[in-house]
């Protein structure tokens, strides 16, 4: 019996962040449900990559993960200014799915123009 790529990767998340199988789906957000932000973030992409064989140069961590330290001086500034907390895009385990796919990091601009990668609705 082969275990496929979908439970392969929810057994990859659960095991490297200690989250019950059943807590995952492919919506599940990494930073956002799962909490994954700053350093964590980058050894679990870092993890991700390795695990699978995935080109990661093309990803950006600042646009997917805050700070390791939380809210620091200059979201505090941000957010005196603004009056919001930046936002920071959601990713998504559809999104590392498609990037095991494609054997390089897939952003949604990449997801959005190919038909071949579909988003669980």
């Amino acid at each position: 019996m082969t275990i496929s790529l979908q439970e392969n990767l929810i057994e990859f998340v659960s095991a490297e962040l200690g989250v019950k199988p059943s807590r995952l789906s492919p919506n599940t957000r990494l930073n956002q449900d799962l909490g994954v932000d700053g350093d964590d973030g980058l050894e679990f992409m870092s993890a991700f990559s390795h695990r699978f064989g995935v080109n990661m140069s093309a990803f950006e961590a600042s646009q997917y993960f805050g700070p390791e330290a939380g809210p620091n001086l200059f979201m505090w500034f941000w957010w005196s200014v603004t009056r919001t907390w930046p936002k920071f895009a959601p990713l998504t385990l559809s999104d590392l799915q498609a990037s095991i796919q494609a054997g390089h990091w897939v952003s949604e601009v990449d997801i959005g123009s190919n038909p071949s990668f579909k988003r669980d609705a």
